[in-house]
């Protein structure tokens, strides 16, 4: 894998919501300072004592990775600015392949909201915490998740409301995975968009293996 910096001194801004995942999203655009041409795709490497991954084949790839403060904000989700831990892009056969990013902690549920309304209904799976109509993050999910939330009784008898923590979309050849994360008095959000076609050709680290992936393996079946 060969690292690439760019200098980008025509750096433009890019609403990830609204690229055309079947086109070129042309992130060269980006003033972005670590790029990396991936060559391969991800296999186990069993060549040395510790089983590992390696880069097998010739498939041709590029990874951006976003740190700095200045790169992030170049890049919005419904025009929603992205939160300061990072993100990941990636192209592949000169297509979009795979976005991993998360927006203002403050924005959290508005992005949910929009994925709801742009996508439909998702598949989820469901977290519970105790129910206390005077905690915060109950406040929060009752007014933010409206309908989306369940309250009930849990095995011994104690009051609890379960919420949509991981959310899948699957629209033509691209999957996004919207995961609710709970922190205290507050929640935090990631949304992965990936193609089925670097899913299944084991394009992107942390995304190798479709077969086991723990929640995205049967979008793919």
């Amino acid at each position: 894998m060969s690292l690439i910096i760019l200098e980008g001194c025509n750096s433009q801004t890019l609403d990830l919501d609204n690229i055309d995942f079947n086109g070129n999203p042309h992130f060269e655009k980006l003033k972005i300072s670590k790029v990396e041409q991936q060559k391969g795709h991800w296999v186990l490497d069993q060549s040395k004592n510790d089983v590992g991954l390696a880069l097998s084949g010739t498939e041709s790839s590029v990874q951006y990775t976003l740190i700095t403060p200045d790169e992030l904000a170049q890049i919005t989700f419904n025009n929603l600015p992205l939160d300061d831990i990072g993100a990941k892009l990636a192209t592949y056969k000169d297509k979009f392949a795979f976005a991993r990013l998360s927006v203002d902690k403050s924005k959290t549920f508005d992005l949910y909201n929009h994925l709801k309304q742009k996508l439909g209904k998702p598949d989820q799976t469901f977290d519970s915490l105790a129910y206390d109509k005077n905690n915060t993050e109950v406040k929060l999910l009752e007014t933010n998740l409206k309908g989306d939330i369940k309250i009930g009784k849990d095995e011994y008898d104690d009051e609890m409301v379960s919420y949509p923590y991981q959310n899948v979309w699957v629209k033509g050849n691209i999957i996004y995975q919207y995961t609710l994360v709970r922190a205290k008095n507050s929640f935090s959000n990631i949304l992965v968009i990936i193609s089925k076609e670097a899913f299944n050709d084991k394009i992107i680290f942390g995304y190798h293996n479709p077969q086991q992936d723990p929640i995205l393996s049967k979008y793919i079946k």
